[in-house]
């Protein structure tokens, strides 16, 4: 009876044993896809936060060279709006830049720094409409430069 039972064991044994060890492989395999696939979508999902607000604020830097240099004014409620806009959209890249730092690269969130960074003395020696053309460069090159960073960001 217990060479039986011996046998059966030895048996069944190493089949229960090949089953938990390749269940715990592919409980760790499934768990690091899942991690880096979560991970790959907040990434994404702050760049397009990024770029919408950088969107916004190219447009409004769009919008006060045209009013300067062609004299076109929106109305009182289209002003009021677009500031609305440009106060979220400042608001949002500030934001998204202090927590993206913990899963944007480094490149990308110096980028948005420099971006950010206050243009006072831009402002004061510059003429109003200079200054708003350079602004608008400005956001068109970090929208560029954001493209290009995100798009190696997420293949890798």
């Amino acid at each position: 009876m217990i060479t039986e039972i011996l046998d059966l064991t030895g048996k069944i044994a190493p089949g229960v044993i090949a089953a938990l060890v390749a269940s715990w492989v592919t409980v760790r395999l499934a768990l690091g896809r899942f991690k880096k696939e979560a991970l790959w979508q907040r990434k994404l999902d702050a760049y397009t936060r990024i770029l919408d607000a950088l969107h916004v604020c190219r447009l409004r830097s769009e919008q006060l060279e045209r009013e300067l240099s062609e004299g076109s004014k929106l109305s009182s409620e289209q002003q009021k709006d677009m500031d609305q806009k440009y106060s979220s959209a400042r608001s949002e890249l500030q934001r998204v830049i202090d927590s993206g730092s913990l899963i944007l690269p480094s490149k990308a969130t110096a980028l948005f720094a420099e971006v950010m960074r206050p243009r006072y003395i831009d402002w004061q020696e510059m003429p109003p409409h200079e200054f708003w053309e350079s602004e608008e460069y400005q956001m068109k090159k970090a929208l560029e430069s954001l493209t290009t960073v995100g798009r190696a960001d997420l293949k890798g």
